[in-house]
């Protein structure tokens, strides 16, 4: 493939090389100067006019409100076309793509869950400390009770990360991901004052 603005050809696959040229930096998938100019000398002369700027010719129409655009006005959102009232209005929204939707929505619901089987064994491990065990961790239910304990801690961790992503999108997963995030906290300030107790008794 080679460039439209500068001519350089492209060896590289085009997924690893993105939407810009690696030579110039201009739009791969756009049309050069020369030929924008060209398009909008030629549009200029029939009776398609920019919604903002009448002076200039149309580049086409927007594909959310229909309304013409110029090239200075045209760009993406989403994949889509759109002047440039629109993609205000999509920033302004916080319109999510599918990508973005689905990687919110995994990011809340691995919170969720790595918060209750966290809790799960925090509770598994202090109902076989006080049941079956007792202060001595050299036994062996409660030491398998202290190891259930430290090993609930990675998980929350992973929770709280995960948690906080998605809270940090805002969308329309929100009340998972705090969800997840309160799971996932309170699991490890508990755990943090447990092991403060024990250390501080012993």
């Amino acid at each position: 493939m080679r460039c439209r603005h500068c001519g350089e050809r492209i060896t590289e696959p085009l997924e690893k090389v993105g939407a810009r040229c690696p030579h110039c930096r201009q739009p791969l998938y756009e049309r050069s100067e020369a030929a924008r100019r060209r398009v909008v000398a030629a549009q200029a002369s029939g009776d398609k006019r920019c919604a903002i700027h009448p002076s200039r010719g149309s580049a086409g129409a927007c594909e959310r409100c229909g309304n013409f655009m110029c090239a200075l006005c045209r760009t993406r959102w989403n994949d889509k076309v759109l002047c440039l009232s629109c993609a205000e209005r999509a920033l302004a929204l916080q319109r999510e793509g599918p990508i973005e939707r689905k990687t919110h929505r995994r990011q809340a619901l691995w919170g969720v869950v790595l918060g209750v089987a966290a809790w799960v064994l925090m509770l598994g491990a202090g109902w076989l400390f006080f049941q079956r065990g007792g202060q001595n961790f050299q036994t062996g239910p409660s030491f398998t009770a202290l190891l259930l304990g430290i090993g609930s801690a990675p998980l929350a961790l992973f929770g709280v990360g995960l948690a906080t992503a998605a809270v940090r999108l805002r969308g329309n997963r929100l009340r998972l991901a705090t969800c997840g995030l309160v799971l996932t906290a309170t699991h490890l300030g508990l755990l943090f004052g447990v092991f403060l107790l024990i250390a501080w008794n012993s």
